[in-house]
């Protein structure tokens, strides 16, 4: 078969086979867009009567309990043993289904739960583990658990034609998509409430080609997908307890659009202004700095205070994103801690961007970290 066969004939052919079958792939797609696995509606917990007041070695009072792998998870048929292990440190009581609500303001949302932080991470820990998502990140004084990438292709056996179109018709073929998630709870403003919040990172499969029959594959970072929040927190919000549809309509009611930003350089240091409280800002803030790839190694709300170091989520793919944007490609540069200080005036609040001792950002960097803020508040 010669080539001028293959361009006329045989690529064509394929090629329709596979496009006429496109509608049926988006719309699996769509219909399972976050189902890694399947998740049953939770049920409350009871905490035994002697472990109400469980020692914990953190802010949060989370404990540490004992860690099971994905494959413990796996080999034991669908049981959490790490749960098992943990069980009576793990129990916790939580909530019935009104006393879990999704709030938001724009395309932001976020949970607040009538539950102990304890209770909820144990809980969140579970979820994770039901959905088939590993976590690579969990740190109890700060609250925040990060999942593994997760890989998905539409659920077509190509075989050997994928790469054969991939080899003769370049970027034309069906790419593949990452997700992570981070979740980062909060002691809630409400008493004996908890707040959780979640932001997304994406990536995409391209191709390249230099020029010749050989194409390579990298992965680049993808815009992150409020909607694919919402959905990932609507399901967690029916894990807790919350109707299947109370959850649904919540997550797509009509709310005002977020507060406006603006960046300010007038001679001094710049800074963030948003015409919001504090309390609207700091939740804000933090939301963004989870979704760009930000490790919150601590926090003072009272100080108003995020206490950063810039984890590029596409070091482990083929393009450095933000990091790249940001530190010029400087590598020693991720390292680097910063503070991401807000200050309290009123109807607005103001952020600046300070080096890890507390002192004055003066090398550009802290400019380049409040235009990305711009962006993502925007």
């Amino acid at each position: 078969m010669n080539k001028r066969l293959i361009n006329s004939v045989v690529i064509p052919a394929l090629a329709g086979l596979i496009l006429g079958g496109c509608g049926t792939i988006e719309k699996a797609r769509e219909a399972s867009r976050v189902d890694y696995k399947s998740v049953e509606k939770g049920r409350s917990l009871e905490m035994p009567p002697d472990l109400t007041q469980a020692p914990a070695d953190n802010a949060l009072g989370i404990p540490k309990g004992s860690a099971a792998s994905m494959a413990d998870y796996e080999r034991s048929g669908g049981v959490d043993v790490g749960a098992q292990r943990t069980a009576a440190v793990n129990a916790g009581v939580l909530p019935q289904p009104d006393n879990v609500r999704m709030e938001r303001a724009g395309n932001e949302r976020w949970l607040v739960v009538k539950a102990e932080p304890q209770a909820v991470w144990a809980r969140l820990k579970q979820f994770w583990a039901t959905r088939g998502l590993n976590l690579v990140k969990e740190n109890p004084a700060t609250g925040i658990m990060e999942t593994d990438w997760a890989e998905h292709r539409p659920n077509v056996k190509l075989g050997g034609i994928r790469g054969f179109l991939k080899k003769h018709i370049g970027g034309n073929y069906i790419a593949g998509l990452r997700d992570k998630f981070r979740v980062r709870i909060e002691p809630g403003r409400e008493p004996g409430t908890t707040e959780i919040y979640l932001a997304h990172s994406g990536m995409v499969e391209r191709s390249s080609s230099d020029n010749s029959e050989v194409r390579t594959t990298y992965w680049e970072m993808r815009p992150s997908d409020p909607d694919l929040e919402a959905e990932m927190l609507r399901l967690i919000m029916v894990d807790l307890g919350a109707p299947e549809d109370k959850a649904k309509q919540v997550a797509g009611s009509d709310v005002p659009t977020a507060p406006k930003a603006r960046l300010l350089s007038d001679g001094s240091a710049p800074k963030l202004v948003l015409d919001s409280r504090f309390d609207n800002a700091w939740r804000q803030v933090g939301i963004v700095l989870d979704r760009v790839g930000f490790a919150v190694q601590d926090r003072n709300r009272e100080q108003g205070v995020y206490y950063v170091r810039y984890d590029d989520p596409a070091k482990s793919g083929g393009n450095k994103g933000f990091f790249k944007k940001v530190f010029g490609g400087k590598k020693k540069a991720a390292n680097n801690v910063f503070q991401v200080k807000l200050a309290d005036h009123g109807e607005t609040t103001s952020v600046i961007v300070l080096t890890e001792s507390g002192a004055a950002e003066t090398s550009g960097t802290g400019e380049k970290i409040l235009k990305l803020l711009l962006e993502q508040l925007q």
